[in-house]
């Protein structure tokens, strides 16, 4: 985890007396840690926002906050801060198959912007083996999130048990 290598702390608004805390004085609560805050489901509070804005203004290093959370704060209408200028976004989807199994990733698009025609681009790409579409199909049922990856297919109501039809 990124607090195991540098000085910081990790609060979660899941929790509700954290959450309180975070409501009652947003500043406050962003003023008071140390090093790296690391705020996991900022959205349920958005006032943060504003107290975050305020101190990054008043000390403009880099890097103190990591805000996560499960939802796009610019779509939320209760979100009023976009932090704009002090901010970088990044959207991050499920893990790929190749990040599952430690594949190397597909070059798909570099073959498409690197070849010179049609014919070029399908003689640089690959197709994978047959053998492995049944094994692709049950990944894509599975899905990529981190925590159901452990889960038995039984836990997960898929796998080898549903019948997916081409």
């Amino acid at each position: 985890m990124l607090l195991d290598e540098v000085v910081g702390t990790y609060r979660t608004l899941d929790a509700l007396t954290t959450r309180a805390a975070a409501m009652e004085d947003p500043e406050g609560f962003v003023e008071s840690t140390p090093g790296l805050t690391v705020i996991d489901e900022v959205q349920l509070a958005p006032a943060l926002l504003r107290a975050i804005k305020l101190v990054v203004d008043r000390d403009r290093r880099p890097g103190r906050f990591l805000l996560t959370g499960s939802a796009n704060l610019l779509r939320l209408r209760e979100v009023a801060e976009s932090l704009a200028g002090r901010a970088a976004w990044v959207e991050l989807g499920p893990l790929t198959w190749a990040e599952i199994t430690g594949a190397h990733p597909p070059r798909v698009v570099d073959a498409a912007f690197g070849a010179s025609d049609s014919s070029d681009f399908l003689a640089q790409i690959q197709l994978p083996p047959a053998s492995l579409t049944a094994g692709a199909r049950v990944r894509a049922i599975a899905g990529g999130m981190p925590a159901t990856l452990s889960l038995d297919d039984e836990m997960r109501g898929n796998g080898t048990k549903v019948t997916v039809r081409a």
